[in-house]
């Protein structure tokens, strides 16, 4: 591999071919991703997409750090973006909750979505921008801001999205968790492709 992707990502040259590892669509989840390197490429040529993210910025973790690294549905989740772009993403004005490093969404972008929203905690809204930064989002508008679930600020008490992409977002939380996450689902996606998006991305790769 080369080491372009070192390169967008802030890696430097010499660190870039032990510091980075590569996902395609062709990635086993049984193997998980490698969280010990400082970055993680997405690749999937058909369609033109690669995206790199940083992951444990600095090692400077003073808070939960399961926001900083690229975990293992991940690569599935924007597999199957890429395997439905038309109908899912291009187009479509995109959020994604419990962003972490920005991969998948950072895939829709690069699918043609016509906005992209990258949200998590303002903990983590660094790590975002930075990722955002050092990618190609194309024509894509791509944002981050602060969504704690449950507690919506007025732009998404107000503001809708066509698709919401979720990966690896729940854990050992407790159940009150479980449902802020689904009343912040149900608040910031229009109703006419809740039920399409939401069925489609769980059924494709847990029920497995």
């Amino acid at each position: 591999m080369d080491d372009s992707c070192g390169r967008g990502c802030g890696v430097d040259d010499d660190d870039a071919a032990t510091s980075t590892v590569t996902v395609t669509t062709s990635f086993d989840v049984r193997k998980g991703v490698d969280r010990s390197a400082a970055t993680v490429t997405f690749e999937d040529d058909a369609r033109d997409v690669r995206v790199c993210v940083r992951q444990n910025r600095d090692g400077d973790i003073e808070v939960d750090p399961t926001a900083r690294w690229v975990w293992d549905c991940a690569p599935k989740t924007c597999e199957h973006l890429c395997a439905r772009a038309e109908e899912l993403v291009r187009g479509k004005r995109v959020v994604e909750i419990g962003a972490g490093t920005g991969l998948p969404g950072l895939v829709c972008a690069q699918l043609g979505a016509t906005s992209c929203t990258l949200t998590d905690l303002p903990s983590e809204l660094k790590l975002l921008e930075e990722n955002v930064a050092s990618n190609d989002t194309r024509s894509c508008a791509v944002d981050v801001d602060a969504l704690a679930w449950g507690n919506l600020s007025e732009r998404f008490q107000r503001e809708r999205f066509d698709l919401c992409v979720c990966s690896d977002v729940l854990y050992h939380q407790p159940l009150d968790v479980f449902r802020k996450l689904a009343d912040t689902l149900k608040a910031v996606v229009k109703k006419t492709r809740w039920d399409v998006s939401f069925r489609v991305l769980l059924s494709r790769e847990f029920d497995s």
